[in-house]
């Protein structure tokens, strides 16, 4: 005889498999091509629960739990400003910015806060929380004025 527990486990398995069935094919039939000289790189997790990113596909027994494409440090600013479909939007948390006055003042904090947006882009894997932290006060430094 098989416990509730069991029973619940076994049917949280499958939902949670469909759904990620579900994700994926949805993602896959709305997802823009990537640039050129981009790479996708896929988080996996092992059955033993060990996390890996790598580019090729993920082995037998691994599930896939996120996808990014990676640009080449290299690209060109029109490449960088293309939408892309697994992208994820940079997050301002923590300093209240006023409205610049006038247009010059708009103008320097839309400059900062695309060049802060296109480092956060570029070297998403490699800026930590300090690093960050310096790209918003940047910006807000330059909205400030």
């Amino acid at each position: 005889m098989v416990s509730t527990t069991g029973r619940v486990w076994s049917l949280l398995t499958i939902a949670i498999a469909i759904a990620t069935a579900i994700a994926t094919a949805t993602a896959t039939a709305t997802a823009e091509a990537p640039p050129a000289d981009a790479e996708v790189v896929r988080r996996c997790v092992g059955a033993d629960g060990a996390v890996s990113w790598q580019s090729a596909a993920c082995d037998d027994g691994a599930r896939e739990v996120a996808v990014r494409v990676v640009v080449a440090a290299t690209a060109t600013p029109a490449m960088a400003s293309e939408p892309r479909a697994m992208r994820t939007a940079p997050v301002r948390r923590g300093v209240a910015i006023r409205r610049p006055a006038t247009d010059a003042a708009r103008a320097r904090c839309a400059a900062a806060r695309r060049e802060a947006d296109a480092r956060r882009e570029r070297d998403w894997n490699r800026l930590g929380f300090r690093e960050r932290s310096q790209l918003d006060a940047g910006v807000a430094r330059a909205c400030a004025r």
